[in-house]
């Protein structure tokens, strides 16, 4: 004789499951690092350099991908779309939970209410870099020949709306030239664009472009300020008191999707924000944004 499942077997059911998932330590599966911005650009530098670490802190694999577009915006989109359980999380730039909120109005996210920030990964300094064949061998002949020959010269952003395009027209504002704005997929694909000659000049964190200012492919001028001189020796030094409106650096977080700490992930912020200041990671940012080696 068949017996119909009664209302007191299946609440016994779901009673002996609960033990099981309670003792459950999050997190018990790979997590996803999801990289609003294109491969080679500075938050994907920055997001491979951490994830070894947070993985270590964690217990668990950690898994990058790329979610490109929009200046982030698809991928800022694809984390706060996904379950709010901490195994999906955003590594984004300012132009992410910063620059994006205060220039886009049809968002169909709220940074605030739909993601929580974990922690402060990075920052870089910038760098303006042009061609190495422009005539122009330094910052005041640079502007000199941008406005002798307005709407000629040509600059890269990392997508319109950004914070490097933000930056891009501050100075173009500041210094009073007339260079047409090329957008680009990522910091990574602005630099081809430079290095073969598509565009003139570039304004970005010091990961995407050093290693080729060192190699004399870019001529770059760094930001006033210690940590680019520490950072960026090769570059020569910007005057200080030149453009003071200027942008001078850009940071870099790690957030994952959820309107509130779920009670299943216990001390997950602070597991994760160790592995922030680890000091494994420090060689690595100074060998990505400099010439002294790790």
């Amino acid at each position: 004789m068949r017996t119909q499942p009664t209302r007191r077997n299946v609440l016994a059911l779901i009673a002996s499951l609960i033990p099981a998932t309670a003792v459950a330590e999050y997190p018990d599966r790979p997590i996803k690092l999801v990289v609003a911005l294109a491969p080679g650009g500075p938050a994907d530098t920055a997001a491979r350099l951490f994830a070894p670490y947070l993985s270590d802190r964690l217990g668990q694999s950690v898994v990058i991908e790329n979610r490109t577009g929009a200046s982030s915006v698809v991928g800022t989109e694809a984390v706060v779309r996904s379950p709010p359980d901490g195994y999906t999380l955003l590594f984004g730039s300012s132009s992410s939970f910063a620059v994006n909120p205060a220039v886009m109005k049809n968002l169909r996210f709220d940074v605030q209410k739909d993601l929580k920030l974990v922690g402060l990964v990075s920052y870089t300094p910038h760098v303006l870099v042009v061609r190495a064949s422009l005539a122009a061998g330094t910052l005041k002949e640079l502007i000199a020949l941008a406005k002798a020959q307005p709407g000629k010269l040509s600059y890269a952003s990392s997508g319109a709306g950004g914070a490097i395009h933000l930056a891009s027209e501050l100075f173009k504002r500041e210094t009073g030239v007339d260079i047409v704005h090329v957008p680009y997929r990522g910091g990574g694909p602005a630099v081809m664009g430079l290095l073969t000659g598509d565009v003139d000049v570039f304004i970005n964190d010091a990961s995407t472009t050093a290693e080729n200012v060192r190699a004399g492919k870019l001529q770059g001028w760094q930001w006033p300020g210690r940590s680019a001189r520490r950072c960026l020796p090769m570059c020569r030094p910007s005057p200080s008191s030149a453009f003071p409106a200027w942008c001078r650096r850009r940071g870099s977080a790690s957030l994952r999707r959820g309107r509130r700490r779920p009670t299943s992930l216990p001390g997950w912020r602070r597991r994760c924000r160790r592995s922030l200041p680890h000091r494994a990671i420090r060689p690595g940012w100074r060998s990505s944004a400099s010439s002294s080696s790790s």
